[in-house]
């Protein structure tokens, strides 16, 4: 099993320690948003003890509460903590030029603090919440960049109606930053 740790913001001055139960076939934090320099500890709480903690990306590729083992296998009340020192692209200053606008699109503006792969999921909406998957986008980030935001695309073909996009930034080692909303209407 491996969990998503997004590590964001800047160090704090006394690192705190979050934690993880690792039981009744589920992790109590799917996801968690950390601060550079926090401490992260998963507990074994049961009834199922045979589940790891394992890095996939290649800067958190030596991270593995199990290292070896074919089949992780742990006590009740085993811990493995792990500090968070390398940050994930901050994405910032998210902007539509226009809320409402035709399939031809308007411009997305962005600024992002490292060199990044830009990712946008978006959805359409329906009776005010996020109802259905309707395409994707991607683009390449860099430090106060902009492009083109449409209806009309490889991987996003939308109808006239409302939709919400799912921003988030990755970087070169696929660590990623904290997700951003924008909310528009293709007319």
């Amino acid at each position: 099993m491996l969990i998503v740790a997004l590590v964001l913001g800047a160090a704090t001055a006394s690192a705190a320690n979050r934690r993880v139960a690792i039981g009744h076939y589920q992790w109590s934090l799917p996801r968690i948003h950390l601060d550079l320099g926090e401490h992260l500890t998963w507990y074994w709480v049961g009834p199922d003890t045979l589940h790891s903690v394992t890095g996939t990306s290649p800067n958190d590729a030596g991270w593995d509460s199990d290292p070896g083992a074919n089949t992780p296998r742990h006590d009740l009340g085993d811990t493995y903590q792990l500090t968070f020192n390398q940050p994930g692209p901050h994405l910032n200053n998210v902007k539509l030029n226009s809320r409402t606008f035709g399939r031809h699109g308007t411009r997305l503006r962005w600024g992002v603090n490292e060199k990044s792969k830009l990712d946008a999921e978006y959805y359409e909406i329906r009776h005010g919440h996020r109802s259905k998957f309707a395409g994707w986008n991607d683009w390449k980030g860099r430090v106060g960049y902009d492009a083109t935001f449409d209806g009309h695309g490889k991987h996003f073909d939308a109808r006239p109606g409302r939709y919400l996009a799912v921003i988030q930034a990755s970087d070169k080692s696929h660590n990623t930053g904290k997700e951003r909303i924008r909310r528009f209407r293709i007319r």
